[in-house]
């Protein structure tokens, strides 16, 4: 298959909940959060079909699932407060992420959250092995780009051309989105295309985790979990 360096956009929003198949063996992570926050009570997510766009990516970001399997909607455990940015904490990605671009796609996801007055992020090293695991999966069959059928976290997943793009592209393909949110609770009508951005700013969202794959094709695929899961109908 010919590497294009501007291939075409696919975005594709899907309910994403419970566990994986592919995610029995998670190595135990920890998260470098200083500090809790509250959680939004979650309810059920609509499955929507998918749509096109061109900006030389690929990208698929994911809604909430429905309520079966065993989504996390509850904050890992608070550590002590610190005065340090959250992705100075990161010592290790646990993932196939460097510890460089791991801080670097951390930074832009709370960039985008501040201007929103959403909250900070912290790097969780259990979810970002938790993204490897599909990341790992979705490069076996050539960088395609799919969701788990079931899912502990929110889930954005996106794909570029490794030679010409960075891992932290795939957050700024997201905030892109945020030209279609104009606000209020998430509905059918106004969450359609923004789904990615909007769990990127869900304020309950407080950690991130990151993998990613380089295929044989040159593409490379980035899938990021959120947790606890955002994009939930009814809720902003």
């Amino acid at each position: 298959m010919r590497t294009l360096l501007y291939p075409l956009v696919v975005i594709a929003m899907l309910s994403c909940s419970g566990t994986s198949p592919d995610s029995n063996t998670v190595p135990s992570g920890d998260e470098t959060r200083p500090a809790s926050s509250d959680t939004t009570e979650t309810t059920m997510g609509n499955r929507p079909s998918s749509s096109t766009l061109t900006d030389g990516t690929q990208s698929a970001g994911a809604m909430a699932g429905d309520d079966s399997g065993e989504k996390n909607t509850k904050p890992a455990t608070p550590l002590k407060k610190t005065k340090k940015r959250p992705e100075d904490l990161i010592i290790r990605s646990g993932s196939a992420l460097t510890v460089k671009e791991a801080k670097a796609i951390l930074a832009y996801h709370n960039l985008v959250r501040r201007h929103v007055k959403a909250g900070l992020q912290y790097w969780d090293t259990k979810v970002a092995a938790y993204s490897q695991l599909w990341a790992n999966n979705l490069g076996a069959r050539g960088c395609l780009l799919e969701h788990r059928k079931k899912n502990l976290y929110g889930e954005n997943l996106w794909a570029g051309t490794a030679s010409a793009y960075p891992v932290v592209s795939a957050a700024k393909s997201w905030e892109t989105e945020k030209k279609y949110y104009t606000g209020g609770k998430l509905s059918p009508k106004n969450w359609y295309k923004s789904g990615h951005y909007t769990q990127m700013v869900w304020r309950s969202s407080t950690a991130l985790g990151c993998g990613k794959f380089v295929c044989k094709n040159g593409m490379m695929v980035v899938v990021c979990n959120y947790n606890p899961s955002g994009n939930w109908m009814g809720q902003k």
